[in-house]
């Protein structure tokens, strides 16, 4: 049984940051107070261990998707990948405001259906977030 209270209130915002790159141990060792802060308000995964990054430009795959293997399986949540498969912001009510931000174009397919996308190469991490 978990010690999570039952929230009996509607969900008014879902943020969900994908941090590629760092590692697991980063908020903790990382001066990353307002994220550190949202982590008791919310679900946290520290860790998750991922299938080998690859980016294949050729094939059924590099057809559908930008980025490695990884990103489209965390958005989707499955290996089988297709090009009617659903990504994690168009499980929300369309019509609702959703964001995707990046510092590559490397994450193009995996954004497809956010409202409002930014792509921009020349933004530091720091920028992005």
């Amino acid at each position: 049984m978990s010690d999570t209270p039952i929230r009996n209130t509607p969900i008014q915002r879902v943020i969900v940051f994908l941090i590629d790159g760092l590692h697991w141990k980063a908020p903790e060792r990382l001066s990353m107070p307002v994220f550190n802060s949202l982590i008791p308000e919310g679900t946290y995964i520290a860790q998750s261990t991922m299938i080998l990054p690859h980016h294949p430009t050729v094939g059924e795959y590099g057809q559908l998707h930008s980025s490695s293997f990884p990103n489209p399986v965390l958005q989707a949540g499955t290996l089988f990948l297709g090009p009617n498969t659903k990504m994690l912001q168009e499980a929300f009510p369309s019509g609702d405001n959703s964001l995707f931000i990046a510092n590559t174009k490397a994450y193009l397919s995996v954004s497809r259906g956010v409202t409002i996308n930014s792509h921009h190469p020349g933004l530091s991490d720091q920028q992005v977030l």
